[in-house]
């Protein structure tokens, strides 16, 4: 993985729009619209982005500008505020003039720095006249940083819905047609409904994509200028308006005519989690195939029960298992008298290691529930359940016969694409999050866009009291329980944050074995979710969660709760990614108010295992009370982690830039030809 410094950048543009087509490189002043010079479906070209060396990387992305320096931002974010607080006296009539002149602008001159701060401060006197929120600098300097074709850490509390606001606003009045993506189609209706009047005022229109909408709904909703969707949403459109151009549109898995107007500009709510956490999940367009597979899959589920762990097969990497030469003889003994394709070795081996995945590496309420009698996978860095993501090769339809399900129907792979592939395409990418700082060499390599951080208005209050290590799980449910019982006692609101369904339900048995009554929040309890996170807040408030309530959660914390001490949270297991680590211990002291996190672990974790030699001789030496080298040996586990995570998408990349087949339009889409 190369590690590119921002030293190494240089304004050295390419000197024609085409030339951009071309050569896949961003520049911030640019104002990628459809029309005749960027073309009906204007994208970037990624057909030749597969370097491999770092010498590739600089000499790709050397002639990419430098995000601006922060004393040139705050000179802007000056004159920003001190427009708007101008504007707030402007009776409408004169506001829509304003607003016509900034517009004019933004065409006439681009999204260069130095032609900014008019549309900016319309913006933000528009968000003032609609919901009375006065921006605050911080928030205007993410915007700043955004426009620039840059990732922005902001930490949490710091308000990013209104930066998406003034970003996604400044670039729609600019021409240019905006995606602002978040996590799911809740949070895409959410924002649409909220801030719709905001860009009303500006003379932009907003349109909202639904998982349930039809192609001609989805057409009319990406001619707005804004549009609010899933990251999803908008991937498996752009996989389905390519599919279009193929015989399959006539199956009614493509689209007969494109929906979207190309990829123009993406602005990333939660960036890393769509960029990092789910880099590499494959959005797969399929078809069905006729299922013959299903006594087969059966007859492999009571073959892989027979076998014994260590003697017949041994799962030499986690959830990959492999077969012993006892095994393998023992397989072939009784493959003999099954007949068909149990007689192949390489076949009856490969389904026989799925249903041992099924059977042992998958456990139910960890890595998937049981909801309206299907199965539904657990995200493993949201902890929400993934609808509509499945296994592939079949694991789907033996987890569902292992729980005793009807197995779904058998697909069939037509186009599939991830976001490594997909989110470089965008002419223009920003996006923000308050956990971006550790890939930011990962994201200039892969996506070709820097990471800068933020400070925050007040300063983070927040109190970091350590990590505390039992001997083993039942001793770390009573000490847990312990803790809260004495928060609860001084009035304070308690947010418990474990790993998995499961764990969620160990803490809470023990909490209310301890005379306390905790409200839970996990994949397979969430019909409450908003009103459980509303109340989580409140003096003497118990929650038990799993990392639903990490990541984009607010927490509010009334104002006498916050001056006794604010939000105690309580990080319980070993969490090997640092980044979901810092998510949760973020729902404390946001906005500059008080809170306080401590991470609780045991001895016994099962995590423990798959950490370096090193890290399990210093969890059995360590003493439990040594808080300071326990944190140090934390933080050594989630970089190594993290080293371990890079080079696996590293090496995906890899994998599907050589696979996969590579989009090499021009500015043209395949039907205007």
């Amino acid at each position: 993985m190369p590690t590119l410094l921002h030293s190494s950048w240089r304004a050295a543009a390419p000197t024609t729009h085409r030339q951009v087509l071309a050569d896949g490189v961003r520049q911030a002043h640019w104002v990628p619209r459809p029309g005749p010079l960027w073309g009906t479906y204007p994208m970037m070209n990624v057909a030749q982005r597969g370097p491999a060396t770092v010498a590739d990387w600089w000499r790709r992305w050397r002639h990419q500008e430098p995000p601006p320096s922060a004393a040139r931002c705050q000179v802007i974010v000056q004159q920003v505020l001190r427009r708007a607080e101008a504007l707030a006296t402007t009776p409408p009539t004169a506001f829509t003039q304003r607003v016509q002149h900034a517009r004019l602008g933004l065409v006439r001159h681009g999204l260069g720095l130095a032609h900014l701060v008019e549309p900016l401060a319309v913006v933000a006197e528009a968000l003032r006249r609609h919901s009375g929120l006065t921006v605050r600098d911080a928030q205007v300097h993410a915007a700043v940083l955004m426009l620039s074709n840059v990732l922005v850490e902001l930490a949490t509390g710091e308000g990013k819905s209104v930066v998406a606001v003034l970003t996604a606003g400044v670039a729609a009045l600019a021409g240019v047609p905006v995606h602002v993506l978040t996590a799911n189609d809740y949070l895409a209706a959410r924002d649409a409904e909220q801030w719709s009047p905001v860009y009303a005022l500006l003379g932009l229109r907003v349109g909202l994509i639904q998982a349930s909408d039809e192609p001609d709904a989805r057409r009319e909703a990406y001619q707005c200028e804004v549009v609010h969707a899933s990251a999803r949403e908008v991937a498996f459109d752009h996989l389905r308006d390519r599919l279009g151009a193929q015989d399959n549109a006539r199956a009614g898995l493509g689209h007969e005519r494109p929906v979207l107007r190309g990829l123009c500009m993406a602005v990333l709510d939660e960036a890393d989690g769509a960029l990092v956490d789910e880099a590499t999940v494959p959005m797969i367009l399929s078809r069905q195939v006729a299922d013959d597979l299903a006594q087969r899959h059966r007859v492999a589920l009571f073959l892989a029960r027979q076998m014994q762990v260590n003697v017949h097969a041994v799962e030499h990497l986690p959830g990959r298992w492999q077969l012993t030469e006892v095994g393998r003889d023992w397989l072939r003994a009784r493959a003999q008298s099954l007949g068909g394709d149990w007689r192949l070795r390489r076949w009856r081996e490969e389904i026989i290691t799925l249903a041992l995945t099924a059977l042992h590496s998958h456990q139910r309420d960890v890595h998937y529930v049981v909801h309206d009698g299907e199965i539904q996978i657990v995200d493993a860095f949201t902890g929400r359940r993934a609808e509509g993501r499945h296994w592939s090769r079949g694991l789907h339809q033996l987890v569902a016969l292992k729980e005793g399900l009807s197995p779904a129907p058998l697909t069939e792979t037509l186009q599939q694409l991830s976001y490594q592939q997909f989110f470089p395409r965008y002419l223009r990418l920003c996006g923000q999050s308050g956990t971006l700082w550790e890939a930011r060499a990962e994201m200039l390599a892969v996506y070709g866009v820097p990471v800068v951080r933020v400070a925050p208005h007040r300063p983070v209050q927040r109190v970091e009291r350590g990590v505390r290590v039992r001997q083993d799980d039942h001793a770390l449910w009573q000490s847990v329980a312990h803790r809260v019982g004495q928060l609860h006692a001084e009035g304070l609101p308690v947010l418990v944050g474990t790993r998995s369904v499961a764990e969620s339900d160990e803490v809470a048995s023990a909490l209310r074995l301890a005379g306390l009554a905790p409200r839970v929040l996990n994949a397979r309890d969430d019909a409450d979710e908003a009103g459980i996170v509303a109340r989580a807040g409140q003096p003497g408030a118990i929650t038990v969660a799993t990392q639903m309530a990490g990541r984009g959660t607010d927490v509010p914390v009334p104002e006498a709760v916050a001056a006794r001490g604010g939000l105690q949270v309580l990080s319980v297991g070993l969490l090997l990614s640092g980044r979901v680590a810092r998510q949760l211990a973020g729902r404390a002291g946001r906005g500059g108010q008080p809170g306080a996190h401590e991470r609780w672990l045991s001895r016994r974790d099962a995590l423990w295992r798959s950490c370096p030699w090193w890290a399990r001789v210093l969890v059995a030496t360590l003493p439990g009370a040594w808080s300071w080298a326990w944190c140090c040996t934390l933080a050594a586990v989630q970089a190594h982690h993290a080293r371990a995570q890079v080079q696996a998408r590293w090496q995906g990349l890899a994998h599907e830039d050589r696979q996969g087949e590579r989009l090499a339009w021009t500015g043209h889409h395949p039907w205007d030809r």
